[in-house]
């Protein structure tokens, strides 16, 4: 586990590790399992790290986790977007002040040859939900 945070403060016990003195340990935490709520299959893992102008991102244990489950693994960096102040979006079920870069990496052998894709908050909503829907795993 890397022993800097770079975004904030971690859980109890990635903190806890981070501060285990022994290199020879190693650790990450895993940012998204995607899994399909009927059958409890794993859909996708995702690595995600907030959008600063930087198209590259460790992904090494990711990708092997993702190779190793047979699913999809993604880079996901997410942009906020400034909500404004006099328009409130009460009829949306999501909040759609957010957008993503998006890059398919299960497939890769290292951290590089990303190819990404931009996606509103409600492109991706959608990506999701037609994941779940081409999924057929047999277990319904």
């Amino acid at each position: 586990m890397a022993r800097y945070n770079y975004f904030g403060r971690g859980d109890e016990y990635s903190e806890w590790h981070r501060n285990i003195q022994d290199d020879s340990l190693g650790y990450i935490d895993l940012d998204v399992v995607e899994f399909h709520k009927t059958c409890g299959c794993i859909l996708f893992v995702a690595e995600t790290c907030r959008f600063k102008g930087s198209y590259y991102k460790n992904t090494t244990l990711t990708r092997k986790i993702a190779q190793g489950l047979g699913c999809r693994g993604y880079l996901i960096f997410y942009m906020p977007i400034a909500k404004p102040q006099s328009h409130v979006d009460e009829h949306l079920w999501y909040d759609p002040y957010m957008t993503f870069k998006i890059a398919r990496i299960d497939h890769l052998s290292s951290n590089s040859g990303y190819e990404f894709r931009d996606f509103t908050a409600e492109e991706w909503i959608k990506h999701l939900q037609d994941i779940r829907i081409r999924h057929n795993c047999g277990h319904k």
